[in-house]
């Protein structure tokens, strides 16, 4: 993205600030993968005692858990080092399903992640690459990442950005999160720049914007701009609250950060989201908490990706649906319908996807596009579904580069999203003002994307 504007419209008078931390949506549990006992273990999120053993030790044959997400289906994905496979949990229960996917050069797997296509990708460890899977049955479909691209070095967790782009931990010897295209797999450069992080093995986005990353080798915690990838500083400072092995880390609803101890001392340490200063060892072993490599809560939000779009008004100029997942400038471009009635917009597209929760406590809706000329007024409408009719939540001109908007929904946020489906939609018009005798004119979307969080 090269937008030259960032607008967010809060729909609600919630604070932003106060829905990205979380007092809408306060999550049930804590889950951590507890990689010696071979285990995902469940801990109350508020106190951090222990709940349970949401997946039982080597349930299904699981062995040496390293990484895990909850997918469009909502069931737990499961990476199984030792056993060279992603195995499937049922998402309520932790009942064992299946195991999902194996097969092609898969070597140690280390960090999965859906992706805008659907798909399973998979950091493999050892053949030093990323593998794609069908999201659906778990076929080997390719090397997204070829082994070895941008420098790329035992891989460990990789996430796909609000951009559309994979980010992958290059690993012990490339200090760096790099980057690739979320389309082609084409490396595109390392992400972060300015320091080296010693082993980096795990990172998250923050509310701040910023990009925090665990040095595994340095006991600390690094923090880099989230946009540009610049250093910024050390948040947690070397062996603070005697942290040693820095692995899978957090923010928690509370607004602080939660970090995996890696060795066997079973802790999961909390600092302060704000200073970074040590606050307390929140999980000290608790359920025989060993090894713990990754962490999530409960409510963590879930990307959901266009997956049809129709054109009522307009005329296709260039592009797909693929070019509406990533922020790239590879656009779908749309001209103006010059037969459209005069009280009607020119330009009128529709964009679906479908949520993993049909409850949701926050919903927010990103669009990233431009128009070819000014004075183009654009409206952003989600659909509700208790009314059954579209509302409109964002109007403005549209800029003549890309923009983002941000539409942040923390109340009632259940009525854009079906029951029983979990559809959501979108309506996306423009119109020459009143005033401009533009004509033929047309549009550029280069993303949508919703983010909800249970």
């Amino acid at each position: 993205m090269k937008g030259s504007t960032t607008a967010r419209i809060s729909a609600l008078t919630a604070t932003l600030f106060a829905a990205i931390a979380g007092v809408n949506a306060q999550p049930k549990y804590l889950l951590v993968c507890s990689m010696d006992t071979d285990s995902i273990l469940r801990f109350d999120a508020a106190t951090g005692s222990f709940v349970d053993a949401f997946v039982p030790s080597g349930s299904g044959g699981l062995s040496s858990p390293h990484g895990f997400v909850f997918g469009p289906d909502g069931n737990l994905y499961v990476a199984s080092r030792i056993t060279q496979s992603i195995m499937r949990y049922d998402g309520e229960t932790g009942d064992f399903i299946d195991e999902f996917a194996s097969g092609g050069p898969l070597n140690l797997p280390n960090g999965i992640a859906f992706g805008p296509d659907g798909n399973l990708y998979v950091a493999s460890s050892r053949s030093d690459s990323v593998l794609r899977y069908d999201g659906q049955t778990g076929a080997f479909i390719d090397e997204f990442v070829p082994p070895g691209s941008g420098g790329l070095s035992v891989p460990v967790p990789l996430y796909f950005g609000s951009d559309g782009h994979l980010y992958v931990g290059g690993g012990v010897l490339s200090g760096s999160i790099k980057r690739y295209n979320g389309t082609t797999g084409a490396y595109m450069g390392d992400f972060t720049v300015g320091a080296v992080v010693p082993s980096p093995t795990d990172f998250v986005w923050a509310a701040d914007g910023n990009l925090y990353v665990s040095a595994w080798d340095a006991d600390s915690i690094m923090r880099f701009n989230g946009v540009t990838g610049e250093f910024v500083d050390i948040f947690v400072t070397s062996g603070s609250g005697g942290l040693d092995g820095p692995r899978g880390l957090r923010f928690g609803p509370d607004g602080n950060l939660y970090v995996c101890e890696w060795p066997r001392s079973g802790r999961v340490l909390r600092f302060d989201g704000f200073t970074g200063e040590f606050i307390d060892n929140f999980i000290e072993g608790g359920g025989g908490l060993s090894w713990p490599a990754y962490l999530m809560f409960s409510n963590e939000p879930a990307t959901a990706w266009p997956e049809v779009f129709r054109i009522f008004r307009g005329l296709l100029l260039s592009g797909g649906l693929p070019d509406l997942f990533v922020s790239d400038e590879s656009r779908l471009v749309v001209q103006t319908d010059v037969f459209a009635p005069s009280n009607e917009p020119p330009v009128q597209i529709e964009v679906e996807g479908t949520s993993q929760t049909e409850n949701p406590s926050e919903l927010r809706f990103r669009f990233e596009g431009m128009a070819s000329r000014a004075f183009i007024e654009r409206r952003i409408l989600l659909y509700n579904y208790v009314t059954q009719s579209y509302e409109e939540l964002h109007t403005g001109f549209a800029a003549t580069s890309d923009e983002m908007i941000e539409i942040v929904v923390t109340a009632n946020a259940s009525r854009f999203v079906e029951p029983g489906t979990g559809q959501v939609k979108s309506l996306l018009t423009w119109k020459a003002a009143a005033f401009s005798f533009f004509t033929g004119w047309n549009v550029g979307i280069d993303q949508t994307i919703w983010r909800i969080t249970p």
